[in-house]
């Protein structure tokens, strides 16, 4: 809460009055809900023991502030807590990328919208994670939340132009990040990181691209 304070204090708006209840204490709420898949109503119910000092809003309030979010808040958020994890646990040489899409859980509603609809749904978007690993500790350092349906290596280039690991680290991905011969270069020529992606030959042709060759050898 306390780096939560402080971040948000230095990008505060002054102008206007000042929300109910502090920014840092929505961020906070939707961390505990996602890590321990509460309910709203549950969420508001363990924040009163959780923060015993503190004034807890109401489920529909966190419900209506965490639909507000800064996005680009919350990726910096995530990198700052990072930076300060791995001062301490020392240098990181492997991270594993991944992307997941909020609101694919929701079947019945995804059926039912058609078209254009469909994709005005706001709660089925992209979203794509890099977390670095030390021995048994999974730090996540990176996030990028995307439109909905956006395309996650797109997402995935975004994060690594803002974040650059050391030389010679091991980037590890499922079979999507090996299909780009974009991506093969960036990833070793550009970045110098070592891809280990699953790289297949096609039905009718073997791979031909030298980068996703490499990528292959690896």
């Amino acid at each position: 809460m306390q780096i939560l304070d402080k971040l948000v204090k230095n990008r505060e708006n002054k102008r206007g009055r000042p929300p109910k209840y502090r920014k840092s204490l929505i961020y906070f709420s939707l961390a505990v809900k996602i890590i321990f898949k509460l309910s709203w109503r549950n969420l508001e119910y363990n924040l009163n023991f959780i923060l015993k000092d503190e004034k807890i809003p109401d489920h529909t309030t966190l419900f209506y502030r965490a639909n507000r979010i800064d996005k680009e808040f919350l990726e910096k958020c995530i990198k700052h807590i990072a930076v300060q994890i791995i001062a301490k646990v020392g240098k990181i040489n492997k991270a594993i990328v991944d992307w997941t899409g909020f609101g694919y859980y929701d079947t019945c509603r995804l059926v039912l919208e058609k078209g254009i609809r469909l994709k005005e749904v706001k709660s089925h978007v992209k979203t794509e994670i890099l977390v670095a690993t030390k021995g048994k500790i999974v730090i996540p350092i990176a996030i990028k939340v995307g439109k909905p349906y956006s395309e996650e290596r797109k997402l995935y280039k975004e994060i690594l132009k803002e974040i650059r690991l050391e030389e010679g680290s091991y980037i590890i991905g499922d079979r999507l990040y090996g299909i780009n011969n974009q991506l093969a270069k960036l990833l070793i020529d550009k970045y110098k990181l070592i891809p280990v992606i699953p790289v297949k030959d096609g039905i009718r042709d073997s791979i031909k691209n030298p980068y996703r060759k490499k990528q292959k050898e690896i």
